[in-house]
């Protein structure tokens, strides 16, 4: 097996903002870049010892958006 996450999300509406718009549900990070995207046993391998793993809770997550003011279009 390959490198492990440092941060895996789970359990919740991941927006990848690609083409379409899809819509995931886990997401993994490593060395600060998202790795993989897609369902949860999608990224289950990806977890190791050291992965922080955050359950969403059916939160909504949008990654890479990193300016907390910011006006989404309509």
């Amino acid at each position: 097996m390959g490198a492990y996450a440092d941060l895996v999300f789970v359990g919740g509406r991941v927006v990848t903002v690609d083409a379409e718009f899809s819509v995931a549900s886990a997401l993994a990070v490593t060395g600060g870049v998202i790795s993989a995207v897609g369902e949860g046993h999608d990224v289950t391998p990806l977890v190791g010892p050291g992965t922080r793993v955050v359950d969403l809770r059916g939160a909504t997550l949008f990654p890479g958006i990193n300016d907390s003011h910011l006006h989404g279009c309509a």
